[in-house]
């Protein structure tokens, strides 16, 4: 099925968390603008509908409510915390053993897929990027139905309304690579076609990582 053009790491992060370890992701440079407030709107527009533990699996829409709730919440990069993400997403963070600040959660949402939460310094740079990815635990071409009931144009309309500019960014033969969604932090969206069994599936985009700085 269609691939995002981005060269983030595609192992899950959630398995060495387990194992109390974090690996950091590639820093990803955006510049930032500031825009209205809209966290209250955020609280009430993306309700967690499930309260995490570990016998009660997340559903993909429920994730998805989660990560929109905690961008509505964030006012600049140094809302980049453990106790911020705690308190804005109901999940427990985890610390690296590397001892370089990240930190981060995730977990299974069924046999194929999981979804990871990680913030890491970027290297050289007083700041924190996040990044948000649902992961292919299984079967290497799984269908992103299970994932994708928020699919990308629900994320952007909500991203707008909380004041956030949209514009996508292309590679080469205008293929494109990622949206921007600019606002008092910096969201990068990579998205894939749902499936390949349709060209309707194919051209349904769903999200697959966010990098927030």
């Amino acid at each position: 099925m269609p691939r995002p053009s981005h060269s983030l790491p595609r192992r899950a992060w959630w398995l060495p968390l387990c194992g109390g370890l974090l690996s950091a992701c590639a820093s990803l440079p955006a510049p930032s603008d500031a825009i209205t407030d809209a966290n209250t709107r955020s609280t009430q527009e993306f309700p967690m509908t499930t309260t995490a533990s570990p016998s009660t699996p997340l559903s993909g829409e429920d994730v998805s409510r989660r990560v929109l709730k905690l961008i509505g919440s964030l006012r600049s990069n140094a809302d980049l915390t453990a106790e911020h993400l705690e308190r804005h997403t109901g999940l427990r963070m985890q610390r690296a053993d590397s001892g370089d600040g990240s930190f981060g959660a995730g977990a299974a949402i069924d046999a194929n897929w999981s979804y990871n939460l990680l913030v890491s310094p970027v290297l050289g740079e007083p700041r924190q990027q996040l990044t948000f990815d649902f992961a292919r635990t299984g079967d290497p071409a799984a269908p992103m139905t299970a994932v994708c009931a928020l699919d990308f144009d629900a994320y952007a309309r909500a991203l707008k309304d909380m004041g956030f500019q949209d514009s996508p960014t292309y590679a080469e033969h205008g293929r494109l690579s990622y949206w921007n969604f600019r606002g008092p932090v910096t969201l990068r969206v990579f998205v894939e076609g749902e499936s390949n069994d349709s060209p309707e599936a194919i051209g349904h985009r769903c999200v697959k990582t966010i990098t927030v700085e």
